[in-house]
């Protein structure tokens, strides 16, 4: 991943979820991670972009940390560091693809944001089930 191709918010984004596994023990950054990361700012695009359509981005950011609370800890994760899981790489690579495919040279928080919308895990079902569709 070329994470010198994110925009400021979105490379901030990727340090919020980064913060959170740490905080939480978990040894690898899920898409979970990344969407409550981005909605913490509530001020942020994504937490606007959901506001504008009628979700709560404070929901949706309680859902995701409730859905993160449920993972495995991992002691001395926080020390080590965590990696990327499978699909928050998966993720990366289709915001990186939209990113492309809309001809924007950087990748920011909304191609993230519609990236998790196709997360085939609790991201996606946590954005869907708030009433997020594709546009």
């Amino acid at each position: 991943m070329r994470f010198d191709r994110l925009t400021l918010k979105a490379q901030e984004a990727v340090q919020s979820a980064q913060s959170l596994a740490s905080d939480l023990q978990n040894q690898t950054i899920e898409p979970e991670h990344l969407l409550a990361g981005m909605v913490r700012d509530v001020q942020g695009v994504p937490a606007s972009l959901l506001g504008r359509i009628g979700v709560s981005a404070e929901d949706v950011r309680r859902s995701a940390e409730s859905a993160l609370s449920r993972n495995a800890k991992v002691s001395g994760a926080a020390l080590h560091g965590s990696s990327f899981g499978s699909r928050t790489v998966d993720v990366f690579n289709r915001a990186f693809d939209l990113a492309g495919k809309m001809k924007d040279e950087y990748v920011s928080t909304e191609h993230l944001l519609l990236s998790l919308l196709s997360d085939g895990g609790q991201a996606g079902r946590i954005l869907k089930d708030a009433g997020v569709r594709e546009p």
